[in-house]
């Protein structure tokens, strides 16, 4: 909500009432000499009262910050979810999630570019990636990535209703997100999240898999054009398309950990 008309604690709590929201709140203001004025000099808001948070979001933020909304939604479907400012913040905190289990990896330029893998692999966890194997070694290594006790890779779109969105072409990602491994953990920049379903479709068939068909070398259209054409093509990438509502019976500890960053594809 953008709360910049409401001048008095007793009509945005009137509000809150309606909607059934009478316990926790928060208002968003624009204007930041707003909140102060308000707080400071507006006796209708009596320093006891907890109903409502204010909260100003500055730097050029919109009036309601997409990153912490999506988050918060996130958390309340089930998700544990995490917030940073840059990849460095998400990397340690995915390092101290990990400990010295086996890991096995998504496809991701995400977690790629943050060099986990290295990481892992210099302090002697036992890594599956399917990216580093040879194709002798692919069949075991999809295997050990599917049974090992963290799977860690990136989300094609994050929607702000606190879902995941995923494409795949051979579907091992998106396969254990929701079962195989003890635990999942999702690192994302702000660059993925997205309003709803269609518009995460959009986004992934726009901005996601024109590139990586690119980086694969792969003969579709979109690899072409940078458009997608829904083609009909044997390397076509878009096969397996997974929306996680909620962490599954079967693997329900999944961290999502957002980045304040324009992270991958």
């Amino acid at each position: 909500f953008s709360m910049v008309n409401m001048r008095n604690y007793a009509e945005v709590s009137d509000l809150f009432t309606r909607i059934g929201h009478i316990t926790s709140g928060l208002i968003y203001w624009n204007d930041d000499t707003v909140l102060k004025r308000q707080m400071q000099y507006n006796p209708a808001l009596p320093k006891d009262k907890s109903v409502l948070q204010y909260i100003c979001i500055k730097h050029g933020r919109s009036s309601m910050d997409k990153l912490q909304m999506t988050a918060q939604n996130l958390e309340h479907n089930g998700f544990k979810v995490q917030v940073f400012n840059s990849a460095a913040e998400a990397k340690e905190a995915a390092l101290a999630l990990i400990g010295s289990g086996s890991v096995g990896f998504g496809g991701s330029v995400t977690v790629r570019d943050m060099g986990l893998y290295e990481q892992l692999e210099e302090q002697g966890n036992s890594v599956y990636w399917h990216w580093k194997a040879t194709p002798e070694e692919l069949s075991a290594v999809f295997r050990g990535a599917h049974s090992a006790d963290t799977y860690i890779c990136s989300a094609n779109a994050i929607l702000e209703s606190g879902a995941l969105l995923n494409i795949d072409g051979t579907g091992n990602r998106v396969a254990n997100l929701f079962y195989g491994p003890k635990k999942v953990i999702v690192i994302a920049g702000e660059n993925k999240l997205a309003s709803d379903y269609n518009s995460g479709i959009e986004r992934i068939k726009k901005y996601a898999c024109p590139p990586n068909a690119r980086r694969l070398n792969l003969k579709t259209p979109c690899a072409a054009t940078g458009e997608c054409n829904d083609c009909n093509t044997p390397e076509r990438m878009c096969k397996v398309t997974v929306l996680l509502e909620r962490p599954s019976n079967a693997v329900k500890d999944v961290h999502v950990l957002l980045v304040r960053e324009t992270l991958g594809y």
